[in-house]
C-alpha cells in the first residue's frame, strides 16, 4: 500500500489526471492513510473538462484544492474556474468527504459525498448539486467509481407544450434528475517519471435515457518532484442537453499542469 506521502500525492495526480481527462474533478483518497495531516494543490488547464463537458467555455481555467487525512476520513474543499456561455467568469466549489476502507495490502476502497455550488452563476438550477460515490482502487495503478447525483440540472424536449416566441421551435423545461456516472482510469508508469494515462467513463442519464453518453482521455503524465504535467487526448459523444456548461469538442487536447503540497 503508498505510504502517507505518496498517498497524499497520489491524490493530487489523480484529481488532476481526472480534471484534465473529463472524469470527476474530486476523486478524493482511494487508498487509507496511517496519520493525520493536511495537503492541497494550485494547478492551470488549457480547458476545465469535467466528465465531456466544458465548465470554461473552452478556455483556460485554474483549479485548487485543500484537505485533511485522517487514519479512515478525508474532508476537503476544492475550486475551479468556470464561464458558463453568455456569463461572467464565476467559481465553482466542491466540499467533499470520504470514508476510506483498507481491503489488503494492495487494495483500497471509499464511499464518499460531494456538494457542489457555484455561486455566481445566475441559472439557479445548475449552481448546485450533490454526488454520492464508491470507488475501489489498486495501488495507485487503476481506479472504478460509481458516482450517482440525484438532482442533476437537465433540460427535457420530451413535452412539446410551448413553443419559443416567434421561432416555432419546440420547448421543453428545465428539470432535476438523476445522473450515474461509471468511470475507469488506468495509470502505468514507463520510465523517469513518465507515464501512461488512460480513461474512460459513461454517463447514464436515467429520465432521459436519448442524453446518455460517453467520454474518455489517453495521454502522458511527467512528474518532477511535486509539480506533474498532464496532457491528454479527450473525446466525448455528449449531446449539447440544453445545459448552460457546453460540451466539449468531440475530440481535443487538454493540457494540465499541477504542483501538490
Amino acid at each position: 500500500m503508498d505510504t502517507v506521502g505518496s498517498d497524499r500525492v497520489g491524490s493530487q495526480r489523480r484529481n488532476a489526471r481526472l480534471a484534465g481527462s473529463g472524469l470527476a474533478l474530486l476523486a478524493g483518497l482511494c487508498a487509507p492513510a496511517t496519520a493525520q495531516q493536511w495537503g492541497g494543490s494550485l494547478g492551470m488547464a488549457t480547458d476545465n473538462v469535467q466528465r465531456g463537458r466544458s465548465l470554461s467555455s473552452g478556455l483556460p481555467a485554474w483549479l485548487a484544492d485543500a484537505h485533511y487525512s485522517g487514519e479512515r476520513w478525508l474532508f476537503g474543499l476544492g475550486a475551479t474556474a468556470e464561464r458558463p456561455p453568455g456569463q461572467k467568469a464565476g467559481v465553482q466549489l466542491a466540499a467533499y468527504a470520504d470514508r476510506r476502507f483498507r481491503l489488503g495490502d494492495d487494495w483500497a476502497a471509499k464511499l464518499g459525498v460531494v456538494h457542489y455550488e457555484s455561486p455566481r452563476n445566475r441559472w439557479e438550477i445548475y449552481s448546485h448539486y450533490d454526488e454520492a460515490v464508491a470507488a475501489v482502487g489498486y495501488r495507485d495503478r487503476w481506479r472504478m467509481s460509481v458516482a450517482v447525483s440525484p438532482n442533476q440540472a437537465l433540460y427535457d424536449m420530451t413535452d412539446y407544450t410551448g413553443r419559443h416566441a416567434g421561432k416555432g421551435k419546440p420547448r421543453g423545461f428545465y428539470r432535476r434528475g438523476t445522473v450515474v456516472y461509471a468511470e475507469a482510469t488506468w495509470h502505468q508508469p514507463l520510465f523517469a517519471g513518465l507515464s501512461l494515462e488512460l480513461g474512460a467513463g459513461y454517463a447514464d442519464v436515467r429520465p432521459l435515457p436519448a442524453q446518455d453518453y460517453a467520454y474518455g482521455n489517453a495521454g502522458l503524465s511527467y512528474a518532477l518532484g511535486d509539480v506533474t504535467l498532464y496532457t491528454s487526448l479527450l473525446w466525448t459523444n455528449s449531446p449539447a442537453m440544453g445545459t448552460v456548461t457546453k460540451p466539449m469538442d468531440r475530440r481535443q487536447w487538454v493540457t494540465t499542469v499541477l504542483w501538490s503540497f
